[in-house]
């Protein structure tokens, strides 16, 4: 940062310089020809005006050289100053004429502020010299001429010239810190336009991860729309899209609930993340879009976006290469036996987002349906394709008919009028060799040391980054100059392109506003932090005012100067009152007033800061005391040059500073010609030439601090688009995974192990829509349905809350037990469920259990409600969904598992036991198992007992129905039937159905 302020001050040097040029050459100019005019012969003492703009130019040239031209730059800088403020000492020295003015005040200010050394040096120094010069060449000229020795008028002096190079120092001071705010300021932007652009590809890649990157673009309005719909909690409606020449890949792990139950969670993650990332990968070579996988389904197209004219090889081959990674998978872990059932079919697709919560880029159409039944009627290891599939293969495939499917290839021929095939895998040595070489660095070890490798050079990186480009930002940053200065700039670099000219459509070239007048509002309204700092320095020349006039021979008003100082100094504390406060105070950010008198103390301290008018009418207030003592002595012309310099210390509007500097000019002249003193030009030249100088120099503060303000605002933009963004990604991240995990990946996005948990108890539910004739209704229906669905979740977000996991075609699930992060949770515009039952016997974690029943029973309502609305459309016959659902609860495990899409899944004998619940049960009933209905028990809920049903990869369990009455309300346990319950033997293999109330 450091080196950035010095690049940054070396260029405003020259800036600087230029305008000390243009202010000496244009008030040398007018001082020449007032001398002109008023004489009426030019004088050979007139030559040293001519000599002096001359030699100006000539001594300050050095400046305008670049660094690198010279070893001690820096010192031959300073030299410089040096030279120029003695030399236009000098020329003031030696005029004799009456109209010749003093320009003490415009060297001194010059030397803090315009010339090299008040940035490269010490100004002080060079300050306080020149006005020991001013001082003492008087007296030596009184002391040579045996002029009386008048002390009064030397200590006046001498009081003027430390005033002046106390409040100049003071202004230094506070420009240096406007110039290291700028900088600090440009730094800041730079970074959060870093941040912005990073945040903006990470949302690039989580959106991918919802919709495929391809056609991403395509969907951006609509993806941003759902963002601030879901923010807003509004409905949306879904554009879909048509690809009439695509084929579909469907593709099932055959024995994925076995492998579910018996293998240990950081197994289970490790091997299905190894599997579906080679997918992933494969997917990517052959030019296939992957649609979504879901635990054991995985789901692909090709031909999205881009027409492929191949999409149906590409479909073959990706199906035949997920079977021999398959295999070689098993042949890595010897104790596992993975088959995948594939099935492949070409035609058209509609696409878009599904759901509420949770989103999903999904496919629909009859074809898909057909590219499912293939993958169900398929066999392990091979793929099965449908006639259309094939004749677009143009033979390249050995193939044979799928005629021992019997049943299943009738139902496909007398359905969908078509035959289908079986194509079978080719082993190589090559292939082996290579699928051994790749499972034996998993994709999920590959991509984390990758990872690690960028994180550990990341911040190196981006530091350097940074600085190369402050650096070329600091050589362009505005420097800021009246375009008539611009003739004095010799340097090599005023050509160069900087963004001067930028912000000339931002900030006007004269008056210094910015053309937007919202942005000019804002600006002059934003808080002064440092205009406290200028009523001490009131304070100060007020006091010098008063005893410069008590040190007169005669003086007067003593008394009511020394009552105007007061009045004075109390607005300085009233002003600092704050601040004295939290120095006091031993815990500033805590402090509250407590008395009356305290409270309004503060506020008016806090509003002199903050509010506009509050702020103009003090500092207006300051000035005119501190103007009233400089009036009480009208001879004392110096006094009137202090009241300008206090002008400095305020971020006011230029066009009322300018206001306020004509009109104390004005005002001072007319004192001055009203009491009788001899108006000499000499006076009036010397209050003229400091308005215009402080003029010329106001305009360039001002322009600096505009385009730090400007600065400024882009930042806080940047920051607001940036928190847009990660609101954004927190709604994305919320749609893919649950709170909880969102969290940790947006928290720590690289990470090196697989992210797996397991939970003792979580209720699992698995409801299907059934009785739905599904040809007739497509994508855009089932999502009206995920997404009511969907809604209903915002009404489940205490503390079980229930989390949507997944939908496969028309069957959702969701779990409850899982873990909440409440700071993850997206606006809702809804109010929690009510309050669950308790019972003492149960435990806590229990109530999952009755949550997620309660999400069941609105669940069946809902579709209850839909049928009754759908009754009376046109097609309402073939809209009357039912739903029949599946709760199952205990021990799961849970992971995230995928390469480019995280892919949160649950597994275990508890998910198993809900999809068999859900697949056995009837329609408009909730099916539970022994121990949820014991469970249900316990809350007073009663359940009837339905008989042992024979479910997959799970066996033989009982299974009990969740009482309802006619308005599905669910039914309590009375007293009665608590003396009535019967235990029903699980392992009895009698067909007789024993009634068992719970």
């Amino acid at each position: 940062m450091e080196h950035s302020y010095d690049l940054y001050i070396e260029r405003l040097i020259v800036t600087n310089v230029a305008l000390f040029l243009f202010i000496m050459e244009l008030l040398l100019a007018i001082n020449l020809i007032s001398i002109v005019i008023l004489t009426q012969h030019i004088k050979w003492e007139y030559g040293t005006l001519l000599t002096l703009m001359i030699l100006l130019p000539l001594i300050l040239l050095i400046c305008f050289k670049r660094k690198s031209s010279f070893q001690h730059f820096r010192l031959f800088n300073i030299i410089a100053s040096c030279a120029a403020a003695l030399l236009v000492l000098l020329m003031d020295m030696l005029g004799r004429n009456y109209v010749k003015g003093r320009y003490d005040h415009i060297i001194i200010v010059s030397v803090y502020f315009l010339l090299p050394i008040a940035f490269y040096g010490k100004p002080y120094l060079l300050g306080i010299g020149v006005s020991l010069i001013y001082l003492l060449c008087p007296m030596l000229t009184n002391a040579i001429n045996l002029r009386p020795f008048e002390l009064s008028k030397h200590v006046c002096n001498a009081f003027y010239l430390i005033s002046l190079n106390v409040v100049m120092m003071a202004f230094r001071i506070c420009m240096e810190y406007h110039l290291r705010q700028l900088i600090l300021t440009r730094r800041q932007l730079l970074h959060q336009s870093f941040v912005l652009k990073e945040t903006k590809e990470k949302e690039k890649n989580i959106v991918a991860t919802i919709v495929p990157a391809d056609i991403a673009h395509s969907l951006d309005h609509e993806i941003q729309k759902r963002i601030a719909d879901q923010l807003l909690c509004k409905r949306y409606l879904n554009p879909m899209f048509l690809y009439s020449d695509v084929s579909i890949l469907a593709a099932e792990m055959v024995n994925y609930a076995q492998l579910t139950s018996q293998m240990d969670v950081k197994d289970l993650v490790q091997i299905f993340h190894e599997l579906f990332v080679e997918f992933d990968l494969a997917a990517e070579d052959h030019k296939v879009l992957r649609i979504k996988f879901l635990g054991d389904s995985f789901s692909c197209v090709s031909g999205i976006p881009q027409h492929c004219y191949t999409h149906a090889n590409s479909c073959v081959e990706l199906a035949l290469d997920m079977i021999l990674k398959a295999r070689h998978l098993c042949e890595v872990h010897d104790l596992l036996d993975i088959k995948m059932r594939i099935g492949v079919h070409s035609g058209e697709v509609f696409a878009g987002i599904i759901g509420r919560s949770k989103w999903e880029y999904d496919i629909w159409s009859r074809d898909v349906d057909i590219a499912n039944r293939l993958e169900f009627t398929g066999m392990p290891g091979r793929v099965h394709i449908s006639q259309t599939t094939l004749k677009l293969l143009h033979n390249e495939y050995d193939y044979e008919p799928s005629s021992r499917l019997d049943s299943s290839d009738i139902y496909l021929k007398k359905t969908y009028y078509i035959n289908t095939y079986l194509i079978s895998p080719k082993l190589s040595k090559s292939t082996i060799k290579g699928a051994k070489r790749i499972f034996n660095m998993t994709p999920g070890s590959r991509t984390a040391h990758s990872v690690f490798e960028k994180e550990l050079d990341a911040s190196h990186e981006y530091q350097l980054k940074i600085y190369h480009l402050m650096y070329k930002k600091v050589k362009c940053m505005p420097i800021g100059a009246i375009q008539m200065a611009r003739i004095f700039d010799f340097s090599d670099g005023s050509r160069d392109g900087n963004e001067d000219r930028v912000f000339q459509s931002y900030i006007t070239s004269f008056w210094r506003h910015f053309r937007q007048a919202d942005i000019e509002w804002k600006y002059i309204n934003k808080p002064d932090l440092l205009m406290k700092y200028s009523l001490p320095l009131m304070v100060f020349v007020g006091l010098l005012f008063i005893i410069e006039h008590m040190l007169s021979p005669t003086y007067s008003y003593v008394l009511i100067m020394w009552v105007v100082l007061v009045v004075l100094l109390l607005l300085c504390l009233l002003v600092f009152y704050k601040k004295i406060v939290f120095q006091l105070s031993t815990n500033p950010l805590e402090y509250k007033p407590q008395f009356i008198l305290d409270r309004w103390l503060f506020k008016i301290s806090e509003l002199c800061e903050e509010n506009l008018a509050m702020r103009i009418g003090i500092y207006f207030f300051g000035l005119f005391l501190v103007y009233i003592l400089a009036s009480f002595n009208t001879e004392a012309t110096d006094n009137v040059i202090m009241v300008f310099t206090l002008m400095f210390f305020t971020d006011l509007p230029f066009v009322l500073k300018m206001a306020l500097i004509i009109l104390v000019c004005i005002s001072h002249i007319v004192i001055v010609q009203s009491s009788h003193i001899k108006s000499e030009f000499q006076i009036i030249w010397f209050i003229i030439a400091f308005c215009l100088m402080l003029l010329i120099m106001e305009q360039h503060n001002t322009y600096l601090k505009k385009v730090g303000y400007y600065y400024n605002m882009r930042y806080v933009e940047t920051q607001r688009q940036t928190e847009i963004i990660r609101r954004s990604q927190r709604v994305l991240m919320v749609n893919i995974l649950p709170n909880h995990v969102a969290r940790l990946f947006l928290e720590h996005p690289q990470v090196e192990e697989l992210f797996h948990e397991s939970y003792n108890k979580v209720a699992v539910m698995s409801a299907s829509i059934v009785n739905f004739e599904r040809d007739k209704c497509g994508l855009r229906v089932l999502n009206e349905y995920i997404c009511y669905i969907d809604d209903l979740l915002l009404d489940y977000r205490g503390d079980f809350q229930v989390e949507k996991i997944k939908v496969k075609n028309w069957t959702y699930m969701a779990a409850c037990g899982l873990k909440v992060d409440h700071s993850m949770e997206l606006p809702s515009c809804k109010q929690q469920n009510e309050p669950r039952l308790s019972h003492p016997t149960l435990q806590n974690d229990d109530n999952c259990v009755l949550t997620l029943l309660h999400f069941a029973v609105d669940l069946l309502r809902m579709m209850h409600d839909i049928a009754l609305q759908n009754m009376h459309l046109k097609f309402g016959g073939s809209m009357r969904g039912q739903m029949k659902i599946g709760i199952a609860h205990g021990p799961i495990v849970a992971g995230v598992v995928g390469l480019s899409p995280p892919h949160y899944d649950i597994w275990g004998h508890t998910v198993n036991s809900a999809s068999g619940m859900c697949s056995s049960g009837i329609a408009g009933f909730i099916q539970v198992t022994k121990e949820t209905a014991q469970t249900l028990h316990g809350f007073d809920i009663k359940c009837s007992y339905r008989g042992m049903m024979n479910v997959a990869s799970v066996g033989e369990v009982s299974s009990y129905l969740v009482d309802l009455d006619e308005r599905l309300n669910l039914q309590h346990i009375d007293k009665e039937d608590l003396d009535i319950i019967e235990f029903v033997d699980a392992y009895s293999k009698s067909d007789k159905v024993v009634k068992h109330n719970f």
